[in-house]
């Protein structure tokens, strides 16, 4: 049975690649995906164009009145970053609470 999540991302047209569940896998995965598809890497962290991702965050205090928290899976903390960047302008009495899978670390 294929799992819910993966189901979606056919739908939507989306590819899904499989590998090894290990960081040698990953990174020639990652090269080798790179390559096939003549895609654009965009870095998790140290990179500040990567702090654009807050746009998350301004899309949600527009949309949201008296935001109480918002909630964001962490990775390399990119994604974070840019939301507390944002909020901390535009929200600052609203929570950002960063999570992580279990036996991701």
């Amino acid at each position: 049975k294929i799992p819910l999540q993966k189901q979606a991302v056919q739908a939507y047209g989306g590819n899904i690649i499989e590998f090894a569940p290990t960081l040698e896998a990953l990174e020639t995965t990652h090269v080798e995906v790179l390559k096939e598809f003549e895609a654009h890497e965009v870095p998790p962290y140290n990179d500040s164009e990567h702090f654009l991702l807050g746009k998350v965050a301004l899309k949600l205090c527009r949309a949201v009145t008296g935001l109480g928290c918002v909630i964001v899976p962490v990775g390399g903390g990119g994604l974070a970053a840019g939301i507390a960047q944002v909020l901390s302008e535009l929200s600052p009495e609203t929570k950002l609470i960063t999570v992580e899978p279990e036996g991701a670390s």
